[in-house]
């Protein structure tokens, strides 16, 4: 619905509130102001409750057709089809080829045993190798907003009244909506950056440590900005994301968590074509590179990823680069644990990971009115359900400037995250 509605515009919208709230779908069409009035009147006649939860079910229909603030990582959001029942995954494993027998039977014609020649066998088992790892939780919250009588009244008095009623309801809390999702969000990032220190270190790449291996040269997180150092790391990090986004192409073990289970190994073969690719460049150092260095060639290519975005902020806008994270995370074993201990990643350059890795999808969004007959009042009462997902068997790679980057804060902000991936039990015998 959009903002700066037209008198036609919130006449339809006054229509459909009318038909909500009387139950009668014949209503006439409004054309003047005068209709209009008729229309607002007929509507406040049904009670004021029918009229705001008329409001509210109409407000739930359409409130993310114009969203005027844009949360941050929407391309995590699966729909309910996709992901909305995405309780289990059945994960395949490679097995080792076997021996061609064809070109190793006997030929010179003798027999090779004395029960009447060799046997080779065409019936032996070769059972698929497959574990089930589960999705658990949801996080829930609520949201309150208060409607009064008399704003009810005043913005009915015409469509000009109305139309800033309705543009200010929608607005408000579409823009708290999205900050909720937003920050949920930012939060299960967070904990997958941090988990992925403990389940595959080696997805974590040092840009500036391998830069000063590879050139000889001793540059720290503040001395690579100068004006002499900065362009050609800025061309050797952007390389090596490159590099590593073509390596997640390819089939490997490689990029994610592997598990052992019962002494079995598990090795996940995953590949992540670009357009599963979710790569997010904190943006105070990429406006940095596209004033001085690069200009758009590398923008050229973001169209092969599914989702691009430019991070303001990692987790706080008080400390940009940083996030602070007690993780959980899925244990080689498969079991999901909760880290013992804080992690602190600081100076984030950029992070890329399989679309299957991350995610969240709205369950459960409910809206309740009540009416306070007293002080003649509505609470609504928006009810919000989110399942969340870290899947670290999936691709994924993040990129510091150093190792010492990594640490050990004292303190950590909680983890949102609710949801898990674990193993399926074994069967009772």
């Amino acid at each position: 619905m959009p903002i700066g509605m037209t008198f036609q515009d919130i006449s339809a919208v006054l229509t459909e509130i009318n038909k909500l709230a009387t139950g009668q779908e014949p209503t006439s069409e409004i054309i003047d102001t005068s209709s209009f009035v008729s229309v607002a009147e007929a509507t406040l006649r049904t009670g004021y409750d029918p009229v705001m939860n008329a409001i509210s079910q109409l407000a739930t229909r359409t409130i993310f057709a114009v969203r005027p603030y844009n949360a941050l990582f929407s391309g995590l959001e699966k729909d309910g089809t996709a992901w909305g029942n995405h309780v289990r995954k059945i994960n395949f494993f490679d097995e080792d080829p076997i021996k061609d027998t064809s070109w190793s039977l006997p030929n010179d014609g003798t027999t090779g045993t004395a029960s009447g020649g060799d046997d080779v066998d065409p019936f032996i088992v070769q059972r698929p190798k497959t574990l089930q790892t589960n999705f658990y939780g949801q996080a829930n919250y609520t949201r309150l907003y208060s409607q009064f009588t008399t704003q009810l009244m005043n913005a009915f008095r015409g469509p000009d009244e109305l139309a800033a009623f309705w543009t200010a309801f929608v607005q408000h809390l579409s823009n708290q909506i999205e900050s909720d999702r937003e920050h949920l969000t930012q939060n299960l990032l967070a904990n997958y950056m941090g988990g992925l220190t403990v389940t595959n270190p080696n997805s974590v790449i040092y840009l500036l440590d391998e830069y000063n291996a590879e050139t000889g040269l001793s540059l720290t997180a503040t001395s690579v900005y100068a004006p002499e150092n900065f362009p050609d790391f800025a061309r050797y990090a952007y390389a090596r994301i490159k590099d590593v986004s073509d390596m997640m192409r390819a089939r490997t073990n490689n990029w994610h968590q592997n598990w052992q289970i019962g002494g079995t190994d598990y090795n996940f073969m995953r590949h992540t074509p670009y357009d599963r690719q979710h790569l997010y460049l904190f943006s105070r150092t990429q406006r940095q590179i596209d004033s001085r260095v690069l200009s758009d060639t590398f923008h050229d290519e973001l169209a092969r990823y599914q989702d691009y975005v430019m991070v303001p902020y990692w987790q706080s806008a008080d400390n940009r680069a940083a996030v602070k994270v007690k993780p959980i995370y899925t244990s080689t074993a498969g079991v999901a644990t909760i880290g013992t201990a804080n992690v602190g990643l600081n100076n984030i350059f950029a992070f890329i990971h399989d679309d299957d890795a991350i995610g969240y999808t709205p369950i459960d969004n409910d809206v309740e009115p009540i009416r306070n007959p007293r002080s003649r009042y509505t609470n609504f009462w928006y009810h919000y359900g989110f399942r969340f997902y870290n899947d670290f068997t999936e691709n994924a790679a993040l990129f510091l400037l150093t190792s010492a980057d990594k640490t050990a804060p004292a303190a950590a902000k909680a983890v949102l995250s609710r949801s898990k991936t674990v193993k399926d039990p074994e069967p009772a015998e």
